[in-house]
Formats: C-alpha cells, structure tokens, sequence
C-alpha cells in the first residue's frame, strides 16, 4: 500500500533496493554459513567476498541518494565504492590462492582509488558531463576484474568447477560492463528511473555468478581436504596404507609400459619400542614425523610413500633400478647419521640420533605389489637380524 503512494521513481528504487537488500543478505548469511576453512588465506579470502557483496550493496545506495539532492557527492561516493568492491574481490580471489600482496599493489590500488575520486568530481562538480564519466567509470571497475581474471586463469585447478564459475563471472562482467555506456548513451536517459532497474539486475546477476563460484571453489576444496585426510597419515604426512595399495600398482603398470625398472623399500626405525618404552610415545611421534620428513623431503613427485604400520614405511620407486634405489637407500642413512633430531618432549638436550634398517626388492614383470612387499619385507628382516642399520637386497 505504501508503494503505490510513493512517486514513480522512488517505487522503483525502494523495490530495488529491497531485492538487492534481500540478496546481500542471504549472500553474506550464506559465506558465513559455509564450513570453518582449515587455511588462514582461505578465511581472509571468504571474509573479502564477503566486503564484496556488503559494497556492492553500499555502492547502489549511494547512487540512490542522487535523486534526493545529493548528486555530485552520490557519484564520487557511488562510484568509488563501486571501484572499491571489485578491489576486494580482486583481494579475495589473491588469497584463494594464497598469492602474497605485495606494497606496490596496494599502492597502485590506492592510487586507482584516488584518482577515479578526483575524475568523478570533476566531470560531476566542474564539468557535468556524464557521458565523460560513464565510460571513465566503468573501464575502472574492468581494471580489478582483468586482474582477478587473470589470477583465476593462472592459479585455478582444471578440476575445480567453482573456479571455472569466477572464471566465467570475471569474463562476463568484463563484457557487460562496456555495453552498459551505449545502452545509458542512446536508450536510457542518465540517471532517469531506468537505470535503477539496470543497475540493479546487473548487479544481482554478477553477484549471484561470484557466490554460485564461491561456494562451489570451497566445496571443492572441502573434498578436497576430506579425500586428502582420507589418504594421508596424520602423524607423518605420509600417505597411509590404503591409498597405498590403491595406487601404488598403477604406478608400477605406469613405469612399466614405459619400460622403467620399478624398486620397492619397507623400512623400519631401529629400537622403536625401547624409544617408547624409555621416553615415551610424544618423543617417538616426534621421531616418525622427523623420519618421514627427511624421506618426503628427498622422494621425486612421482615416488610413492606410506606408512604401512606402527614405526615401518614402505616407499614405491618407479624409475629406479637397484643401483639407483641402493644409492637412494644409502644416502638417507647417512643423513640420519649426520643430523640428529632435536624433540620438544626431551628434557634433555644432547642429540638424538636414529637409526632405521631397510629391505629392497625390484619389481619383476607381472609381479604382484603383495609378492614385492613380502620380498621387502623378508630382506628388512634379514637387515634386522644382522645387526640393524642396513640395508639388505631382496
């Protein structure tokens, strides 16, 4: 009832403004509704969309405010929060990925700020030429999108369908926002009650395009994390028993059909149980973490490492002959000898070195990985009985 009596214009912007209202709020409800992120960049990235969408909604008030006697400071004021939304996308999208922002950046985004401030007031206060300053305006608002476009292409992951969603936001913003110049220049008359319609369904549409991505880079990423934790050892970061078995024999066919020799480790710490037994079980997690982190350290990006149970490993090397897999062996050992580990549990603060004794076997064509690890397993026993701190070919 109180619509109808209002004028026409004020109609149109009191219901635009109560949809892109409506909208901000479920956007900002809905960020932060979304899973608690394990990585600080990740939450600074959700806490940055969010701004987005909070200036979006804060910039189409200020243009309202033009139609009430405020028209030079609502286009400066407009305008620049406008800029300063997509900058915070822009922020958002670096700390999806984790990318540094250097002084420089925001130097240069500060200046940007400034500068379209000044450019608004002038072409608003000295000269009131907005078809001057419509175009000026909205190349700036395609400067911060171009950068997020370009961040997305170079850091987004092939997998990710949410990221492919930013992907298609950015693009589309960068070409609506140009064809909004002809469409206020020769259809609409500027700042006439047209433009709130337009202003406000671009807006929507872009904004719904960036949580549509949003949500689902960080559905992605929580699949991520869950298949991640699902196939790690929390303990060592090494990869447990069950991805193990699981992809360790296409590795192996993999090497294979290249006409690579494929070499299998197990490995076992030395005198585990007394560690245990006489410092306790802080300090020989502290011991298998240190172990599996000199190992994961020196392993290539196709090797394969678990932790097959208790203080024992077992490491997949496809590519590696016996020799290589020998001197690979042998130069682990010597860095267990030259570096001891130093463990926060200790009250001590001598040194702790350790030991670990290793059995290893080369795949046979039409082998099975159970034959290989038994093969392994045999001669790290054998390495055992011998005095430990060895290694013994199968």
């Amino acid at each position: 009832m109180l619509l109808q009596e209002l004028p026409a214009d004020l109609n149109s912007m009191v219901f635009s403004l109560a949809v892109l209202f409506i909208a901000t709020v479920a956007y900002v409800l809905f960020m932060l509704s979304l899973p608690v992120q394990p990585h600080a960049h990740q939450r600074l990235a959700l806490q940055l969309f969010t701004l987005f969408f909070v200036s979006a909604f804060v910039a189409y008030l200020l243009y309202c405010l033009r139609f009430f006697g405020f028209y030079s400071w609502s286009v400066v004021s407009n305008n620049l929060m406008y800029l300063l939304g997509n900058y915070f996308f822009y922020l958002a999208v670096r700390a999806r990925y984790n990318q540094t922002n250097s002084t420089t950046l925001y130097l240069g985004l500060v200046v940007h700020l400034v500068l379209l401030s000044a450019l608004m007031w002038y072409f608003s206060v000295v000269q009131d030429k907005v078809m001057v300053r419509l175009p000026i305006f909205l190349l700036s608002l395609c400067v911060p999108l171009l950068l997020s476009y370009i961040t997305i292409r170079q850091c987004r992951s092939s997998g990710n369908t949410g990221d492919n969603i930013l992907l298609l936001g950015c693009l589309s913003a960068m070409l609506v926002l140009p064809l909004l110049y002809p469409l206020f220049s020769f259809i609409l008359t500027p700042d006439a009650q047209g433009q709130l319609y337009v202003t406000a369904l671009v807006s929507l549409a872009l904004e719904t395009l960036c949580i549509g991505g949003v949500a689902m880079s960080y559905i992605y990423d929580l699949i991520d994390k869950l298949r991640h934790d699902a196939h790690t050892d929390k303990l060592t970061a090494a990869k447990n028993r069950r991805y193990f078995f699981r992809f360790a024999p296409q590795k192996i066919q993999e090497a294979q059909a290249q006409q690579q020799e494929v070499s299998l480790v197990m490995m076992d710490l030395d005198f585990f149980k007394q560690v245990n037994d006489n410092y306790g079980h802080q300090v020989g997690d502290e011991l298998l973490t240190a172990f599996a982190s000199l190992l994961l350290s020196r392993i290539g990006h196709n090797d394969l490492l678990a932790r097959y149970g208790g203080e024992e490993f077992v490491l997949l090397l496809p590519g590696k002959n016996l020799a290589e897999a020998t001197m690979f062996v042998n130069q682990i050992r010597s860095s267990l000898q030259q570096q001891p580990v130093l463990t926060q549990s200790m009250t001590t603060t001598e040194p702790f070195y350790i030991s670990a004794s290793f059995g290893l076997t080369l795949c046979q064509p039409g082998q099975q990985l159970e034959a290989m690890i038994r093969q392994a397993d045999a001669a790290l026993l054998r390495a055992k009985q011998a005095g430990r701190n060895r290694l013994e070919l199968a």
